[in-house]
């Protein structure tokens, strides 16, 4: 028996699904072949989500876990002028 491999990420730059209580399903056909379902729901404050993603290809069906924190990005230090005595 021959076993399905793939390997990468999902990057989704548009999200149809509606968010409904902080929680959104967003299902993707690829390739004809495989439909993935990735499952979700936001915290309170909105800068964490996690949930379960499942994936199908013909008769093969994996799943797993999943979880995204957001991060500010740094802020770039201005440097503060030092006095000098002349």
């Amino acid at each position: 028996m021959r076993g399905v491999t793939q390997s990468g990420s999902v990057d989704i730059r548009r999200v149809l699904a509606p968010i409904t209580n902080d929680q959104f399903t967003i299902v993707a056909n690829i390739g004809g072949t495989m439909t993935m379902t990735i499952q979700g729901k936001f915290d309170e404050p909105g800068m964490r989500a996690s949930g379960t993603w499942e994936a199908i290809v013909g008769a093969t069906r994996c799943v797993g876990a999943w979880n995204a924190n957001y991060k500010e990005p740094a802020l770039t230090p201005v440097p503060t002028p030092t006095p000098s005595l002349r």
